[in-house]
């Protein structure tokens, strides 16, 4: 059985993709943080079985969530075929992740995603340039529309340009092998065009510290197997200096391959001036927020919820009630029955239709933008609290279930922000305590 990563920064389509290619049904949104554990789903073509992995969103090797340590370790330990999926509207930002995994000499392919959105403005990208000079496979897709096939499959399996380059030493189940690469072969096989972008800062750390290249190279990525205190501090004070050094040679990678006639923001709409407007945002948000709750509790959930009510009664409460005062007259069993197991049931199945709806309502708000461009707006506030924009999504989640948005506050970065997201959740009203309150 053949195992393929799927990796990215988030929100690239990497979920879209893996429902594409495995013919799953997993959650797709237009945020990060859709996906915070690996999914995996076994396929099988021509005969042989494929296991794709969706991974956790990952910028970079030096992570800050759990979800994306999860992705790291996968990403860096296992033996499997590595795809980067990446988007054609922050190709830059999306080849640091690709070099960094140049770096420690891991072999994978690229496959560009949202390629049509980028075209729609005269950009274009020359795939085969840009392939030739990072030496790993390159290809355009939409992964909305991709299909397992034939294509797919060589592409996957296809590695030839990498192996021209170098034979990778195999990697272990838990960490790198220490003799994966040395410097000088990395430098061969990338073709690059600065050589000095990585070889000064090691020239720096092996002048303060006697470190073997390949380690020096491992913690470069947030790898650190064998360092003391002292070098790792070190080395982490040039973090700043690398990142630079890095993106000047991803804009070098990027000159003759990258064409770029309109410079616009993704994902932004001709509205977004007005929408992100803090007043009007707060305001607009407030008012479809209680026509919300007036169509949930006064005017649609009550409608449904007697609706079901009676279905209840009829098929189900009335004929058992019935039934069990022909066969006993006994008043204790007949009273909890009826007024413990069947008002119980009642109420809590009456109130279902509420929370669905107000589920609902926070889809078309997730999936119609809203919620991103209200978390950037609230970022500003929120921070005063010690939290960031993202965490009024779960605060609206709270709304519905205290217990799920406590679950999705796992999704923050950082342990901190978790663990406040989670402590402020129970101060958020959710529709089991709200009847209480009134």
């Amino acid at each position: 059985m053949s195992k393929v990563l799927l990796i990215g920064n988030p929100n690239v389509g990497k979920s879209t993709l893996f429902n594409s290619l495995t013919k799953a049904t997993e959650h797709t949104g237009n945020f990060h943080g859709v996906t915070v554990e690996e999914k995996a789903k076994k396929v099988k073509f021509k005969g042989q079985e494929y296991e794709f992995i969706d991974l956790p969103g990952l910028y970079s090797l030096h992570t800050f969530t759990e979800e994306e340590n999860v992705a790291k370790r996968l990403v860096t330990a296992g033996q499997a075929s590595r795809i980067v999926l990446c988007d054609a509207n922050s190709i830059r930002r999306n080849l640091y992740l690709c070099l960094q995994l140049n770096e420690l000499g891991l072999d994978y392919n690229i496959l560009i995603n949202n390629y049509d959105y980028f075209t729609r403005h005269g950009n274009k990208i020359n795939a085969e340039k840009l392939s030739k000079k990072l030496n790993h496979n390159i290809k355009i897709i939409n992964a909305k529309k991709i299909k397992l096939n034939d294509e797919i499959i060589d592409f996957i399996n296809d590695d030839k340009i990498h192996q021209k380059y170098c034979k990778l030493d195999k990697i272990n189940n838990s960490h790198i092998n220490n003799n994966i690469l040395n410097f000088d072969n990395i430098i061969k096989k990338n073709n690059y065009q600065d050589n000095n972008y990585l070889l000064s800062f090691i020239d720096r750390v092996k002048e303060r510290f006697n470190i073997d290249e390949n380690k020096i190279i491992k913690a470069f990525n947030n790898i650190y197997e064998g360092l003391g205190d002292e070098q790792i501090k070190y080395i982490s004070s040039l973090e700043e200096e690398i990142i630079s050094a890095r993106y000047k040679y991803i804009d070098n990678l990027l000159l003759d391959t990258l064409e770029l006639k309109k410079d616009y923001i993704y994902g932004a709409s001709k509205l977004d001036k007005f929408l992100l407007n803090p007043f009007i945002m707060t305001i607009g948000f407030s008012l479809f927020f209680l026509l919300s709750i007036y169509m949930i509790f006064f005017l649609v959930g009550p409608f449904i919820s007697e609706g079901l009510n009676l279905v209840l009664d009829f098929i189900l409460i009335n004929p058992f009630t019935s039934l069990l005062y022909a066969v006993t007259d006994n008043v204790w069993l007949l009273e909890f029955v009826s007024n413990g197991v069947f008002s119980s049931f009642s109420t809590v199945i009456s109130f279902l239709p509420q929370v669905c709806l107000l589920f609902v309502f926070l889809t078309i708000l997730e999936d119609s933008g809203i919620i991103a461009r209200l978390a950037y707006v609230f970022d500003d506030f929120l921070s005063k609290l010690g939290l960031n924009g993202k965490a009024i999504y779960i605060m609206l989640l709270g709304l519905g279930c205290n217990t799920m948005s406590s679950m999705a506050s796992r999704n923050m970065n950082g342990k901190n922000l978790k663990i406040k997201t989670a402590i402020i959740n129970p101060f958020i009203s959710c529709m089991a305590r709200l009847p209480v309150f009134v």
